[in-house]
């Protein structure tokens, strides 16, 4: 005990020993950082360096295709008639919103990287069909090119951004979800 301060001491100032535990604690805690440390040193010496235009191209093109989703999604939302049409709009208005929020996502990280987002949207051809069984047919078209999109876009900054690639995958899953989904609701069209 400090008799100034009455606080327990772990260093006896009489022969200046140090409580062993702490010491073990200072030895394990110095080990813990310089294997964190080494992992740091080997993660950072296997980055490569970002390829900041094929990366901003990439992003560019995702934009455009999400912007596209917008508008592809909302006209859907229109062109619904028939029994099932309240939650087939509800459902496009959704993926209408969805793709608004991934551009507007994508749109950050390219101005992050020193990009100029696009003001473009992809090519939308107009079928004239618009059935549920055609509009949910020219969806899921739409969904895998967002999904191949997204899977070049990972390709291209693994173990380059860590962020950008967490990003990528998560995208890459909520593209593969929407392909499931379309292709469950199209399942009835082709049975």
């Amino acid at each position: 005990m400090n008799k100034e301060s009455g606080v327990k001491s772990w260093v006896n100032l009489d022969c200046l020993s140090f409580n062993p535990l702490t010491t073990n604690q200072q030895t394990i805690t110095h080990h813990s950082l310089v294997n964190k440390l080494r992992r740091i040193t080997r993660i950072s010496n296997m980055m490569q360096e970002l390829d900041q235009k094929k990366t901003i191209d990439l992003l560019n093109s995702i934009m455009e295709c999400e912007l596209a989703g917008v508008v592809r999604y909302t006209h859907y939302s229109l062109m619904v008639t028939g029994p099932y049409r309240i939650p087939i709009v509800d459902y496009f208005k959704a993926q209408a919103n969805e793709s608004l929020l991934h551009a507007q996502q994508v749109g950050e990280i390219l101005t992050g990287i020193e990009g100029h987002p696009s003001l473009r949207i992809s090519p939308i051809e107009e079928s004239y069909k618009h059935s549920i069984k055609d509009i949910l047919a020219e969806s899921l078209v739409h969904e895998k090119k967002a999904l191949e999109l997204y899977k070049d876009l990972l390709e291209t900054v693994s173990n380059a951004s860590i962020y950008i690639e967490e990003f990528a995958r998560n995208m890459i899953g909520q593209e593969e979800m929407h392909n499931l989904e379309l292709k469950k609701m199209l399942r009835d069209f082709t049975e």
